[in-house]
């Protein structure tokens, strides 16, 4: 027993000295390599750095950095100082910013109005009040028309007072014009005898809607602008947000090339309410369509 025991105690010994050394080896070996394939700080540093430093270039960040770029380029060239409020900040869409925006009929019809008027005598009546409420925030803005002043914006006592002030600054040679809806309309028929008969061009916007007869009535309609067929006025109509810009600028356009005023009109709430994406054009580009001859 003792022979055997020591013959197995040698077999264990021969065998440990033998392979036990050549795993070693071999796991020494494995970590060195392991080391040496690791990358060194230096590696990683720029690595890092030549991530950070190159630009992605995914769909959507070429997207983002475009419109950026774009929205910089024309707030530099249109040039429309923004006077942020303490309290309140306005916000009210940029048309400078970009070429497509979504906008109701009110502000597509202000738009135009403002880029191509000196002065604007206004009287709050729905549901005109919101063009009229847009031309006095640009000017006090200090937004700038398609002549690079400032459109000097006047608040009168009714609607008849509008169209009086706005006769009077017609006869001196003023751009002018107004926004108007319903019975509104109806007190600015005897001055409109008087600016048609006197070949004087402007524009008045109108937010046609119902007259009120038995009730006050605000619904939708069209018998506001059919009692002044008569007084001269040339008539054009909007249907959509965007043929309420594009009408509003024909009219201003057409009025000085005809010397005829002209009443634009589109449907009260149904247009001069509704938000639609539609192609406005840039001051500068409104510009070019005036008839300076």
């Amino acid at each position: 027993s003792t022979q055997s025991t020591w013959g197995h105690f040698l077999s264990v010994y021969f065998f440990s000295c033998h392979f036990f050394p050549l795993g070693m080896r071999r796991n020494v070996q494995h970590s060195v390599q392991r080391v040496a394939s690791r990358p060194t700080k230096q590696a990683c540093r720029a690595a890092t750095q030549r991530v950070t430093s190159e630009p992605l270039h995914t769909p959507e960040v070429r997207e983002a950095q475009q419109a950026r770029s774009i929205s910089v380029a024309a707030q530099q060239a249109f040039d429309v100082p923004v006077i942020a409020s303490s309290h309140t900040e306005d916000t009210t869409p940029n048309p400078a910013s970009q070429y497509f925006q979504s906008v109701d009929g009110a502000f597509a019809c202000a738009h135009p109005a403002y880029c191509l008027s000196d002065t604007a005598f206004i009287y709050p009546i729905t549901p005109s009040s919101v063009m009229g409420e847009l031309m006095d925030v640009w000017m006090a803005q200090g937004r700038k028309n398609s002549f690079g002043q400032v459109c000097d914006v006047r608040q009168m006592q009714s609607e008849a007072g509008a169209a009086g002030a706005m006769h009077g600054a017609l006869v001196t040679g003023s751009l002018c014009t107004t926004f108007t809806a319903s019975q509104g309309l109806l007190l600015m028929v005897p001055n409109l005898y008087k600016i048609a008969g006197e070949l004087l061009p402007c524009v008045i916007h109108v937010a046609a809607r119902e007259v009120a007869g038995q009730a006050l009535s605000i619904f939708g309609g069209h018998s506001d602008v059919m009692a002044c067929r008569g007084t001269g006025v040339a008539m054009l109509s909007s249907h959509t947000v965007q043929q309420a810009h594009d009408m509003a600028l024909i009219s201003h356009i057409a009025t000085l090339k005809a010397s005829v005023p002209f009443m634009h009109f589109l449907d009260g709430f149904r247009t001069t309410h509704e938000v639609n994406k539609i192609h406005l054009l840039p001051p500068d580009e409104i510009a070019k369509l005036i008839p300076y001859e």
